[in-house]
């Protein structure tokens, strides 16, 4: 799942901040975006970190 789910988060973020960069060029306010930004980056730590430790149990798990 995660799998999926990352390359979406990454697009969405990179969306983000070239929306927040022209948003900063122009002098206006990017409140919404940063918030939006902030959010996707916990998720995506969420999602990396469940897919690490569900990949490393399955290393680990070749051993017996």
């Amino acid at each position: 799942m995660a799998t999926h789910i990352a390359p979406m988060l990454e697009k969405r973020i990179r969306e983000l901040n070239k929306k927040i960069d022209s948003k900063i060029l122009r002098g206006k306010s990017y409140r919404e975006e940063a918030k939006e930004h902030r959010q996707l980056l916990s998720k995506m730590r969420y999602v990396t970190r469940r897919s690490n430790i569900f990949g490393h149990s399955l290393s680990f798990l070749h051993l017996f």
